[in-house]
Order: C-alpha cells, then sequence, then structure tokens
C-alpha cells in the first residue's frame, strides 16, 4: 500500500472494519497520529465474510473485489488525533507507545519530537 506513515489509508485500501462507530475513531487516531479518518458505508450482508467480536471490536472483513466500489452512502469524516487523545488519556498513551516502538525510537526522543502529543 502507498500510504504515508501517520495518515489513515483510504477506505478502497483497507482491509478490516468494524461495526462500532467509536471503535473506528479509536483506531483511526491510534495508527494515523497525523491525519485521521473514518469512514462510514453500508455494504450488502453477502459482501461480509468474516465477523468476530473477540477482542470487543465488532470486526468484519469484506470480499476484496467489493472494498471501495460497492459501499453505499460512503461519508469521510476528518479527525483530529490530538484532539481525540485529550479526551482518552490511556488510549493516547498506548498509541504513543506503540508508536514510538514500531519506529524503533524511544518514548523521550518521540516526545521531543512531538510534544503536542503528550
Amino acid at each position: 500500500m502507498d500510504v504515508e506513515f501517520g495518515s489513515s489509508i483510504e477506505v478502497g485500501q483497507a482491509i478490516s472494519f468494524t461495526l462500532n462507530y467509536e471503535k473506528a475513531r479509536f483506531f483511526a487516531c491510534r495508527w494515523s497520529p497525523k491525519k485521521a479518518k473514518v469512514y462510514t458505508a453500508k455494504v450488502s450482508f453477502e459482501d461480509i465474510i468474516y465477523y468476530t467480536n473477540d477482542r470487543n471490536e465488532s470486526e468484519v472483513i469484506i470480499r476484496p473485489e467489493s472494498k471501495g466500489r460497492k459501499f453505499l452512502n460512503v461519508k469521510c469524516e476528518d479527525l483530529n488525533p490530538v484532539e481525540y487523545y485529550k479526551g482518552n488519556t490511556a488510549a493516547a498513551k498506548d498509541a504513543r507507545l506503540r508508536l514510538a516502538i514500531e519506529n524503533g525510537i524511544s518514548l523521550e526522543d518521540y516526545k521531543k519530537m512531538h510534544p503536542e502529543y503528550f
């Protein structure tokens, strides 16, 4: 996928989805510290090939050939991760730690690079 680090991917490139709007906001901000987007859409039941709620995420997998083309009423909402995390400190801490670790950066160095997240 050709995705800028820190940005949400386009709906047509997405791999999994959630039926839970608040979970979608959490994941968008968690993995996209710069620009986050949440897409809402309707999809035919027949295009859902997998559903699980094992981690309380209401996760669905959509047939790859359906993504982006067969979605109905697609809406895109831009989110500000900094604003989102101000009211959600546990999620913010988790996201920051994950981002720092994934980028091979110590948390202290990450704090210096992005003081607006702390």
